[in-house]
């Protein structure tokens, strides 16, 4: 504000300044207003000018009211004598044209803009431009007027305290409109499934995600996550989807991609969008350090062995601990079993034969695991860890991820002296966690979308190295210091196949234990010596081995053959039922334990003809029907020829009544023929080994008995 001076002689005291707007300059304020929008007691504006533009005042009540706040504006106050020598000249009232309306020529009031200059402003004060105003302000020869700078700061304060509050104000409003204003109704769910092993970590990164997220078109997103293991993800979508897991979910992060195979042979390719690894973990065997070190450079192929075989481990320099007690859990487990069973199968397997070859393999370790209360991972790890003496535990390794190892570890105390890890060398077998988007009718466009989002913001680095904390191994990451694994470099990844083969071996690890119904005839005369014993001691252990892992209601029967003849030693029925006081699968072991190498002949031919009308007249239906010949020939019969032994079995098999019969045959068996065609013809299988001393023969025993 600057300082007011008196008018001159010849100047009208209340012309207006050039510095104050005219009427076209207040918008609205300077306009014609609306017929019945003022109050009662002030007409509405027209053409004449007949009503006062704003209501008049008395001048008298004007310099009052300016007495009355002088104080307020905190002037400079001047010595007394001085207060009267200005007067206030009265002004006259007058009415203020609207602006787009010319004043008549005798109105004196505001100039028009195209007129020129306005005379210089008056000298006898005043405020310009309000009618009836009079006087107030003092000139130079008075008082002084509000210092500028003081008015200026005034000015400053009153802009900065705006500008904050408006900021703050501003920036809240656009802040909530990104993330609400454009939602239309309720937040849209986003269901997510992860596996229980990274399901807290998901569900950290899901509420920083919410927290940022966009809208998704016109909907908000909320994405919810649930820890829920593989194999009932993959049966809901196979049946009814529970109602305990929630929603069929937008985005699953399953253990391995095994779990993705298996989902789209069971559901269809269709159903996965894309799927690609967020974080790895390789898989290790867990185990107590004494074990760790007797490993050395055992491979996942010998496994199978270690784990049939009675007294393995002594061949490793522990003689007080029999074989090897391997779990492999399923549940909560994250995939580790799946993709253990895929190593066995892929290590015991001829360079360049199909993985699945070595199923026979996966089912004798799964079938050879120690009986637990459950078939979960934390049952497995407190057997392995709460007896006192390693060698006597029930459980002497767990097959297990390396990250879950590693959380195992961390709450243990001195988890290093009673805990460690072994990494069997070659190709590792490698949890991968895939975000696994889905597609299907149960999901909206919404959803898709925020899932990829989601996936997407998983796999940033920051998000990446939330999840190297809690052991997983993510790329560009350090792996965290543990007392039970070094989290040591990985030669490859191992690689099996595509979906069709990893589902199908995934298959004979969840597979139940299973329930034939077959009739083993075996030959004593295999005195052959192989490996630390003869080949029929051999083939003991793997008929030992593999019956105490069939379903209790699988049906076994035993014939023995020689040179002279066949005998049955133990009758076929359940495995359940008593013989001679005793479960019939004590029994079939007790008698196998008894056999020993003979030489002469085999009447095998013979003996196959008794077995198979045995088993055609006690057909159990709705069980699989086999006879099991385990001989390394050549055949001794004098009644009956090879080609009469495949004439009866072409005349007596029965498609009512299938009965397959499946050979195991050892070396260069001159009857290797006649044993190929009867198989053939019965719907059975022929498999030839070169020698018992091998895990080939485990394989083989598991395939014809299961």
């Amino acid at each position: 504000m600057g300082r007011h001076r008196a008018p001159d002689d010849d100047e009208p005291a209340d012309e207006p300044s050039d510095d104050y707007p005219g009427p076209e300059d207040f918008g609205d304020a300077g306009g014609s207003r609306e017929p019945g929008n003022f109050p009662a007691d002030e007409p509405p504006y027209t053409d004449s000018f007949s009503a006062p533009r704003y209501p008049t005042r008395p001048p008298e009540e004007f310099h009052d009211d300016f007495d009355d706040h002088r104080g307020f504006f905190d002037f400079d106050e001047p010595a007394d004598d001085h207060r009267d020598d200005f007067a206030r000249p009265e002004q006259p009232e007058r009415d203020l044209p609207p602006a787009d309306i010319d004043p008549p020529d005798d109105f004196p009031g505001f100039p028009r803009r195209d007129q020129g200059p306005p005379p210089p402003p008056s000298q006898t004060g005043g405020h310009r431009g309000l009618p009836g105003f009079g006087g107030g302000h003092r000139n130079e020869a008075g008082r002084r007027g509000v210092s500028i700078g003081v008015i200026a700061a005034l000015i400053t304060v009153v802009v900065v305290v705006g500008v904050v509050i408006l900021w703050r104000f501003f920036g809240d409003a656009l802040s909530n409109r990104s993330h609400s204003a454009r939602c239309v109704g309720e937040k849209q769910p986003v269901a997510v499934i992860a596996d229980p092993s990274i399901g807290d970590q998901v569900q950290h990164l899901a509420e920083r995600f919410n927290s940022i997220a966009a809208p998704v078109g016109d909907h908000c997103v909320s994405v919810g996550v649930k820890s829920v293991g593989s194999d009932a993800v993959v049966d809901g979508f196979i049946g009814k989807w529970p109602g305990e897991l929630g929603q069929r979910p937008a985005l699953w992060i399953p253990g391995s991609s095994v779990s993705a195979a298996r989902l789209t042979a069971a559901a269809g390719k269709e159903t996965v969008t894309d799927s690609r690894s967020l974080v790895t973990s390789p898989v290790v065997l867990a185990v107590r350090p004494e074990l760790q070190k007797a490993l050395g450079d055992q491979k996942w192929a010998t496994l199978p062995d270690l784990q049939t075989k009675p007294d393995s481990l002594a061949g490793l320099k522990l003689p007080a601990w029999g074989s090897l007690r391997l779990a492999l859990p399923l549940g909560g487990n994250s995939d580790a079993a799946y993709l253990a069973g895929e190593a066995v199968a892929a290590a015991s397997v001829p360079q360049g034969a199909p993985p699945t070859d070595g199923s026979g393999a996966v089912r004798a370790l799964i079938g050879g695991q120690p009986k637990l209360a459950d078939n979960s991972l934390d049952e497995a790890m407190k057997a392995l860890l709460t007896s006192g003496d390693a060698a006597t535990a029930p459980v002497h390794a767990v097959v297990t991820t390396e990250q879950q190892l590693f959380a195992r570890g961390q709450s243990l105390p001195d988890a290093g002296t009673a805990l460690s890890s072994w990494l069997p060398p070659g190709p590792a077998a490698v949890a991968d966690y895939p975000t696994v988007l889905l597609s299907g009718s149960w999901l909206s466009q919404e959803q898709v979308t925020a899932a990829s989002e989601f996936a997407r913001f998983m796999h940033k680095p920051d998000q990446l190295a939330e999840l190297a904390k809690a052991g997983f191994r993510a790329e560009g990451n350090k792996s965290p210091k543990s007392d039970v694994t070094s989290f040591p470099a990985l030669p490859s990844t191992l690689s099996v196949g595509d979906d069709g083969t990893r589902a199908a071996l995934a298959n004979v690890v969840s597979a139940p234990a299973s329930a034939p119904a077959t009739i083993i005839m075996l030959e004593q005369s295999m005195n052959t010596a192989e490996g630390d014993t003869t080949r029929l001691g051999n083939v003991v252990s793997a008929l030992d081995d593999r019956i105490k892992s069939l379903s209790p209601n699988a049906v076994i029967g035993l014939w023995t053959f020689d040179g002279k003849e066949g005998r049955s030693e133990v009758s076929a029925g359940p495995l359940s039922d008593q013989v001679d006081g005793q479960p019939r699968s004590a029994a079939l072991t007790a008698v196998l334990d008894r056999q020993h190498a003979s030489s002469g002949g085999a009447v095998s031919f013979t003996t196959l003809r008794l077995i198979y009308q045995k088993a055609l007249a006690n057909f159990h239906a709705g069980q699989t029907n086999s006879v099991l010949v385990i001989t390394a020939g050549p055949h001794s019969d004098q009644s009956l020829a090879g080609e009469g032994l495949q004439e009866f079995i072409k005349q007596s098999a029965d498609p009512a009544k299938p009965v397959a019969v499946n050979v195991i045959d050892f070396g260069s068996d001159s009857d290797r023929a006649t044993w190929e065609a009867v198989a053939k013809l019965s719907g059975g299988s022929y498999q030839n080994l070169a020698t018992s001393a091998s895990p080939d023969l485990a394989t083989a025993v598991t395939k014809f008995l299961s």
